[in-house]
Parts: structure tokens; C-alpha cells; sequence
């Protein structure tokens, strides 16, 4: 066998479980996920997505799931977890999602997982309810040890999705927490461009994710450099003047600029600060662009 089908056989065999959670970094909870994943699956390799999203963070855990399209591109060997699950222990439904691509995502029926699956074509989806699969006995409040990490460890090893339970309609599922802005146009002749949106995502620098896909932006009338409105809807109502950029340093420091994402979104920022705390925007503030 040659180098090159060596290597692709390799990265077809590549079996990835990723983790995500709302649990502390260095939460017990986390490292018990992770044991479970190798004591049913010893060769599968697991990635710590991201630990630490805010308490029953939905928006926010969806948001940083959304990752997974840019940052994964295998597909096919890929088992997402998701433990943002406020419902735990109630009859919210622990789900499957298999996506077109091949990515697995599993975790809690509450619209954390819908938006990063709809990004990869969601293909067919199932509740799991067979015991078989779960780590016996099953917690009531730790379902990210007992049911999730355990379902991606075993399609990990080959189990058949349709093993883990009954398959349901994609209609049935609970929506997402946010839906993909749209341009609109307003106005008395109908040709004003505007966006109405909401804050998805606040990063560590306090630069703000909006749920504004990147190439839904390129139909709004706006080119580099050139400048927008961004009225916020919050606590505060305010419209910010700022640049479109294709990065901070465009702008000067200290001054705001809105911009592409690394991920396929929106990112409102402030060049070498906060935008969240020099304007005092919060998670799931409404805002609307406009021209200038």
C-alpha cells in the first residue's frame, strides 16, 4: 500500500469524541466523561471541545457547537457531545442527530444541538432508550456520563444508530435557540436594507458573536471599509457607528468595527478592548444594521 492510501485509510479510521459541557474546566464531571468514552472505545480520541459555557448556556453552547463545521472536516469517525441540559431527569428526550456529512451529535432535546447539525444537513435523528447503551445505573442529574458520552462511545465502536431507539421526525424536535438573520427591506419604497438580529455569542475580550451567517451578509449593501449603523436594543438603547473590517487593526484602537468570524458568522468587536463592556451589551440583546 502506498504512503498516500496509507494516510487516507488512517484518517478514515480516526475515531473523534468531542466534549462539550457547561461544567467547570477542570470539573470531575469532564474527566468522568472521558473515562467513560475509553473504557467502551480505548482507541477513539477525545477532544475537549469546550468546558466552562455559562450555567444552562443553550444559545451559547449551540453557538460554540457551530465550530464543529470549520474545525472538524472528517465527518465521517466524528461523536459530538453536548451537556448544556438543564432538563436533565425531566422527560426532555436524549437524541442522536446524524448529519449528512457523517458527524454524530448527541445530547439533550432542548435546540442545543440543532443549529451545528442543520450547518452539516441533518440526515435522520433517534431518541435513545435502549439500556444497553447507557452506563448502568443511570444517574437522574448525569446524563452526560450515562447516556450521552456512552451513545458516542458506542457508535464510535460501529453500533448501528438505529439500535439506540425509536427515530424521530425532525419536525418534532425542540427549535433552536436562536434561527439565521436575514436581510430585509424596508422602507417606503422597499429598497432600505436592514438586518435585525441578536447577540449569540459574548467572547472572554467581550467581542460579540451575532447570529448573522457570513454569506447571508455579502446581500446586504455594504462594502469593506465602508460604514453601518448598529442600534442596540437592550438594556441600554444606543446605535454604534462602526467600520466593516476584515480585522481588528483596520480600525484604531479603542474604536468598534463589525467583521467576518473565523466560523461562518457575524463578530462585533473594539479594537484592543470590550465592546460588551464599553457599551454595555448583554447575551441575546436584539440589534439591527443599517447603512449609514
Amino acid at each position: 500500500m502506498d504512503e498516500v492510501n496509507k494516510g487516507t485509510n488512517k484518517k478514515q479510521q480516526l475515531k473523534l469524541i468531542t466534549l462539550t459541557s457547561d461544567f467547570e474546566k477542570q470539573s470531575r464531571g469532564v474527566g468522568s466523561m472521558e473515562a467513560v468514552a475509553y473504557e467502551i472505545c480505548p482507541d477513539a480520541k477525545v477532544i475537549h471541545l469546550a468546558h466552562g459555557i455559562p450555567d444552562f448556556g443553550i444559545t451559547e453552547g449551540a453557538n460554540i457547537l457551530e465550530t464543529i463545521k470549520r474545525s472538524f472536516t472528517g465527518g465521517v469517525g466524528n461523536y459530538h457531545v453536548c451537556v448544556v441540559d438543564p432538563g436533565v431527569g425531566t422527560p426532555r428526550k436524549a437524541i442522536i442527530i446524524k448529519t449528512k456529512r457523517g458527524d454524530h451529535f448527541i445530547g439533550p432535546d432542548n435546540g442545543v444541538l440543532i443549529p451545528a447539525a442543520r450547518l452539516l444537513g441533518i440526515e435522520k435523528v433517534v431518541q435513545i432508550t435502549n439500556q444497553k447503551y447507557m452506563r448502568q445505573p443511570v444517574s437522574p442529574i448525569f446524563h452526560g456520563r450515562d447516556v450521552f458520552t456512552p451513545a458516542a462511545a458506542h457508535l464510535a465502536s460501529g453500533v448501528a444508530i438505529e439500535s439506540f431507539g425509536p427515530e424521530i421526525a425532525i419536525k418534532d424536535l425542540t427549535p433552536p435557540p436562536y434561527e439565521d438573520a436575514k436581510v430585509l427591506m424596508k422602507g417606503k419604497d422597499g429598497k432600505e436594507s436592514i438586518i435585525e438580529a441578536q447577540v449569540i455569542h459574548i467572547s472572554k475580550f467581550g467581542s460579540l458573536g451575532v447570529n448573522i451567517v457570513a454569506s447571508d451578509f455579502d446581500q446586504f449593501p455594504l462594502k469593506l471599509k465602508e460604514k453601518c449603523n448598529v442600534i442596540f436594543k437592550g438594556v441600554k438603547s444606543q446605535t454604534v457607528p462602526m467600520m466593516f473590517a476584515t480585522t481588528f487593526g483596520e480600525v484604531p484602537q479603542g474604536n468598534p468595527l463589525i467583521m467576518k468570524d473565523d466560523y461562518g458568522r457575524l463578530e462585533i468587536a473594539v479594537n484592543c478592548g470590550s465592546f460588551a463592556e464599553k457599551y454595555g451589551v448583554k447575551m441575546k440583546d436584539k440589534i439591527t444594521i443599517t447603512k449609514v
